[in-house]
């Protein structure tokens, strides 16, 4: 069984490590048995995955999930091959029984501590990889859709997680299955940079699409 999501989780000591490695420094101290020295906070693992916090979540749940193998095709989707299918296939059901604990997490919490409570379910989360990770080992992200943490503060983040830049596990294990590789869109970059749009609005800048997205949300407040 997963355990409760903490959202006062530790925050991450990457002093002295470049973001863009920071979960390669993961992995390196977990197969040296250092696990004192993570520089990010686990949330759960078995012998094939590891399941971390994200150090800065754009969601009220957000995890990350890498694969503790370690191949030169894992470093991004980019690299990734009909070799990693099954990799691939088993960070999906992973992230699919995440989700299934998340909404039961939040339903109890809706319960607990709202007046008028929401119904929540699966279709109130969502995962999946980015085009262009910034960061160096491929994870697959598991989160909520409210989008209205602190750490919410660009455009690039809000594209990052609500266009194609964002790409589900079903389109990868299909690109896989049928060509043997991952297609990255060549406007993937530039798919960054759209306008702020939500629900067939487009907002000015983040603190306006901010306020609005806090009177629609369904989820309790409780961001890390």
């Amino acid at each position: 069984p997963f355990p409760h999501y903490n959202f006062k989780f530790e925050r991450p000591n990457i002093k002295g490590i470049h973001f863009s490695t920071v979960f390669n420094v993961v992995l390196d101290e977990i197969e040296k048995g250092n696990r004192k020295s993570l520089p990010c906070s686990v949330f759960w693992e078995n012998e094939r995955v590891i399941v971390l916090y994200d150090a800065y979540p754009k969601s009220k749940y957000h995890l990350l999930v890498l694969p503790k193998e370690r191949k030169k095709t894992l470093k991004s989707v980019s690299h990734l091959s009909s070799s990693d299918i099954d990799t691939i296939q088993y960070m999906n059901e992973i992230g699919t029984r995440l989700i299934d604990h998340l909404v039961d997490q939040e339903s109890r919490l809706q319960k607990k501590n709202s007046t008028r409570p929401q119904s929540i379910s699966k279709d109130d989360f969502q995962m999946g990889f980015h085009s262009i990770p910034s960061i160096h080992v491929v994870h697959l992200h598991v989160m909520s859709t409210d989008f209205n943490t602190p750490q919410m503060k660009r455009k690039d983040h809000w594209n990052s997680f609500t266009t194609s830049f964002f790409v589900k596990p079903s389109i990868i294990l299909k690109q896989l299955s049928e060509n043997g590789k991952i297609i990255v869109d060549p406007n993937a970059e530039q798919i960054k940079k759209q306008a702020l749009t939500f629900n067939k609005k487009t907002y000015p800048n983040i603190p306006d699409l901010k306020r609005y997205l806090k009177q629609v949300s369904k989820f309790t407040p409780g961001y890390n």
